[in-house]
């Protein structure tokens, strides 16, 4: 049984926002300290989330369809070619 598009697309979104909320802040960090700050200055210019907002507003929608579309065509693979992917193919 196949699930329907949108359960895919809401596991992709859950599974988008959790790798953006894990590796947000240290990101914004990255690109402090790469611009000559140190680790306090950037926690005091404005903390380590600041735009995080837009980022989760993006990746919603971005995570959720690529999730959704790739299990969908993994799904309708075997209708048109006649077999199961290999694992190269699944990728």
């Amino acid at each position: 049984e196949q699930l329907p598009f949108f359960y895919k697309f809401l596991c992709g979104s859950i599974a988008g926002v959790g790798g953006t909320l894990l590796t947000y802040p240290l990101d914004v960090l990255r690109v402090r300290l790469a611009m000559g700050g140190t680790w306090v200055s950037s926690v005091k210019q404005g903390g380590l989330t600041q735009g995080l907002a837009p980022t989760l507003l993006g990746i919603i929608p971005y995570s959720g369809t690529c999730w959704g579309a790739k299990q969908t065509m993994l799904e309708l693979f075997p209708t048109f070619a006649h077999r199961n992917p290999n694992i190269y193919e699944s990728l």
